[in-house]
Parts: structure tokens; C-alpha cells; sequence
């Protein structure tokens, strides 16, 4: 019976290493899976800081308006994106403007940079270097419009400390 025990516990005893090192190679598998994800968040982290959306309402009810707005791209990093969302429509409290009006939208910067527009979801041509047009765009006076534009701004450069993108919206 002795001989019987021993032989017992000599396979226990040779059964642990091999599950010790099983856990010790388990453990080293998770601590690289938990490195290399730290890693990929901290990279979507940096590209979530470099990405920035803001909300602009513009209405414009009357001829001769001329709307201006200071887009901030300063520090932006070569190749790095913001995002600009902005809405021109054709009422300010409930009251729409009496006739249809025409508007074109320009940009204009000091920077090397790559703008992608978008009007109501669908990429509208823009061109341009350092001063970029939108030709006219239309608002009725028969009911309430709004035209809902994503501007994509990509830095081609490093962009310096106070620069503006300067956007100007005006009737025509």
C-alpha cells in the first residue's frame, strides 16, 4: 500500500510543474495582451485629442448679411484632423426670411491646409489654396430650411500658436 501512495503522490508532484508552468506562461500571454492594448488606447487617445467637432448655428433672413467665424488651428500637428459642424438656415425665432436669398461660404488661412466640405452628408467640391469658395447656395422663403455642412480640416504643416481659419458666410 505504501508503494502504492508513493507512486500516487510522485504523479502528483510531476503533475504540478506542468500546470505551474501552464499558469506561468498564461500569465505572461495576458500581461503582453494587457501591454499591447495600453498601448492602442493610448494611441486612440491621442487621435481623440486631435480631433475636435463644434456645433455653429448661422441664420440668415436678410440680404447683405455677412457672417464671419474664427475657426481655432493653432498647435494642429501635421496631419492632424478637426472637424467643424455648422447649420445656415433660413429662420431666427420661427420667422423666415421673405425672400430667397443666395449665400456663398470662404475660407481663408495663412496654413497649408486640405478642407473637405460636406453639405447634408454628400461631399460638395470646394477649391481653392489660401482662399477657398463655396459658390452660391440657396435658401427658400417658403418654409423653414436648414443646410447642415461638415467641414473636415487636415493640417499639410505644422500649424503655429494662434492661427485662425477665417470663415466668412455671406448673402449675394
Amino acid at each position: 500500500m505504501n508503494k502504492n501512495k508513493e507512486k500516487k503522490e510522485k504523479k502528483i508532484k510531476k503533475e504540478k510543474p506542468k500546470s505551474e508552468k501552464g499558469l506561468i506562461i498564461l500569465f505572461f500571454a495576458l500581461l503582453i495582451l494587457v501591454i499591447i492594448l495600453s498601448i492602442i488606447l493610448i494611441m486612440k487617445k491621442d487621435t481623440l485629442k486631435s480631433s475636435s467637432s463644434t456645433n455653429i448655428k448661422i441664420p440668415i433672413i436678410e440680404e447683405n448679411t455677412n457672417n464671419e467665424i474664427a475657426i481655432n488651428i493653432s498647435n494642429m500637428k501635421k496631419n492632424e484632423q478637426k472637424e467643424y459642424t455648422f447649420k445656415i438656415t433660413n429662420n431666427r425665432a420661427n420667422k423666415i426670411n421673405k425672400i430667397p436669398l443666395k449665400y456663398k461660404i470662404i475660407w481663408k488661412s495663412g496654413t497649408k491646409l486640405k478642407l473637405k466640405l460636406y453639405k447634408n452628408n454628400k461631399e460638395i467640391s470646394i477649391k481653392g489654396k489660401e482662399t477657398i469658395e463655396l459658390a452660391e447656395q440657396k435658401l427658400t422663403n417658403k418654409k423653414k430650411q436648414e443646410d447642415i455642412y461638415k467641414l473636415e480640416i487636415k493640417a499639410l504643416e505644422k500649424t503655429k500658436k494662434n492661427n485662425l481659419l477665417q470663415m466668412t458666410i455671406k448673402t449675394v
